[in-house]
């Protein structure tokens, strides 16, 4: 039986050297390797982006070619999340400075990032869908248009950024938005701040909108993608 592949840590802020790309298909493909990473701002997003999932492609048509399915699947699937993932938090299990907009007025909160917060945004998702309706992002939080539709929330512990993570659909509007310079997200949530630090937690009755792609990062260390 085949060993389940295992979680790798790219995010859309890394460029990835073509060594680390081939050690991630290897971690896929059920082989412990740690995975180096180049760290820091894209200079040139789109052709390191282009760069990264030619590679990919490349090592899925040689793994199709040699019958290698595990080799296959783990390049198929790094290419489906290249695509399509981004950052909703920066990890910060200790607490981090954020913010937060209480009825329109800023208000500094010091809150805490960690797995658990993954889990209470992947329950607001569910409870979403479970309404009838469709989690999104929309942009700038006008809430008049919508940019990604989020499929699953997870957690990821290491990689350049650790933190909470999505999966989803870009829509035209979305992609279009981030060439346009909205390349943060700028999620939507309750806040518990009856604990120290403060956590984020599920909304009893959530509308779809999960928050907004906007121009500037509520969270310090926030990465663009």
């Amino acid at each position: 039986m085949n060993e389940p592949l295992q979680e790798t840590p790219f995010t859309l802020s890394s460029s990835v050297p073509m060594g680390a790309a081939n050690d991630a298909l290897s971690a896929r493909s059920g082989h412990h390797v740690s995975a180096r990473f180049e760290s820091g701002l894209l200079t040139s997003h789109e052709d390191a982006e282009a760069r990264a999932l030619r590679f990919f492609q490349a090592e899925a048509d040689r793994a199709f070619a040699c019958c290698n399915w595990d080799r296959w699947r783990a390049a198929r699937q790094l290419i489906s999340e290249r695509e399509n993932e981004l950052m909703v938090f920066p990890a910060a299990p200790s607490g981090t400075h954020v913010k937060f907009f209480v009825g329109g007025v800023q208000t500094p909160v010091f809150i805490a990032i960690d797995r658990e917060t993954a889990r209470v945004c992947e329950r607001q998702r569910r409870l979403i869908e479970a309404k009838g309706a469709v989690p999104y992002f929309d942009l700038n939080h006008l809430d008049d248009d919508v940019a990604f539709f989020p499929s699953r929330f997870f957690f990821r512990s290491d990689g350049v950024v650790p933190g909470v993570y999505s999966n989803g659909v870009y829509t035209n509007a979305g992609r279009a938005a981030v060439d346009r310079g909205f390349r943060y997200v700028s999620p939507t949530f309750l806040l518990d701040a009856g604990v120290f630090p403060a956590r984020v937690k599920c909304h009893p009755n959530p509308d779809g909108n999960m928050g907004g792609f906007v121009l500037s990062p509520a969270f310090e260390n926030l990465p663009n993608w």
